[in-house]
């Protein structure tokens, strides 16, 4: 059973949550904030009423019925068990492990290919919503301090990039040596050879790997799915095999180079000489 980042979204349309912060870092010392809003999310307890106020257009109301129906039949198979994809949660995620005794899986992506998805949408990214969480700086982003403060900003989305590819994967090597129980995978060789990789890691979890696994997994990886973004297609369903070197096309060699060049220090950490 998935979650896909509903509980760390601070976009998110449920209503009355607490988090207001991009990749909100969640401790022992500013859980009291939070825990309540967490523990009803994972005991599937939206908050129909509460959304309702957020609306700001009719056609609102369907998509806020539609996520009540869906906690209340992922409540009704709670054996299931739970998966919760949550990417703007990594800050969090130490804290998380503990609190709730939860297995945790880090998935590495190449920093060219992070960059370049960047580079495709023209993304920026508000570094003073790590620099004013004075915990988070102080705990794991202080290398970062005077960076954050005077950050590459638009149209330095190749900067951008670099800057919050080294600050994420530069604290995974830190959490990584803190915490010898925790799973990192690459995408790329997700991506690459999918039912080998997710069979391992399935066996990891403790999880059972079936034939509608394996069909899941055919079908959101397989080559017939589109290797860029269609409009009116599943996003989620691609090429993951030729997904994953788009970067090579997406960038040119000097911002490769530059890319290769700024995040060595902890890319060579993940990848090797041949993976560029």
């Amino acid at each position: 059973m998935l979650r896909d980042e509903e509980i760390f979204n601070c976009v998110s349309e449920i209503g009355k949550s607490p988090i207001q912060k991009m990749y909100l870092h969640i401790s022992q010392e500013n859980e009291k904030k939070y825990s309540n809003y967490i523990n009803n999310a994972l005991n599937y307890d939206y908050p129909f009423l509460g959304s309702l106020t957020q609306m700001k257009k009719p056609k609102d109301f369907f998509r806020i019925a539609k996520r009540k129906m869906r906690s209340i039949g992922r409540m009704l198979r709670k054996n299931d068990g739970q998966i919760l994809i949550e990417p703007i949660g990594f800050f969090s995620a130490e804290w998380f492990s503990k609190k709730y005794h939860t297995p945790v899986v880090l998935v590495v992506r190449h920093p060219a290919s992070f960059v370049s998805s960047l580079k495709k949408l023209n993304w920026g990214f508000d570094f003073n919503c790590l620099l004013t969480q004075k915990e988070l700086m102080e705990y794991y982003l202080k290398p970062y301090e005077s960076d954050f403060s005077n950050p590459p900003r638009k149209p330095d989305v190749i900067g951008i990039g670099i800057l919050l590819w080294k600050a994420i994967y530069g604290t995974a090597l830190k959490l990584k040596n803190q915490n010898p129980d925790w799973i990192f995978v690459k995408l790329e060789d997700l991506s690459v050879d999918p039912i080998p990789q997710f069979q391992r890691l399935f066996s990891k979890l403790n999880l059972p790997f079936n034939s509608h696994s394996k069909q899941t997994i055919l079908e959101y990886s397989s080559p017939t799915n589109p290797v860029e973004f269609e409009k009116g297609r599943d996003h989620s369903k691609r090429n993951s095999r030729e997904t994953i070197g788009i970067w090579k096309n997406r960038l040119t060699p000097d911002e490769i180079n530059r890319i290769k060049k700024e995040t060595n220090e902890i890319s060579s950490h993940y990848y090797h000489e041949q993976d560029w």
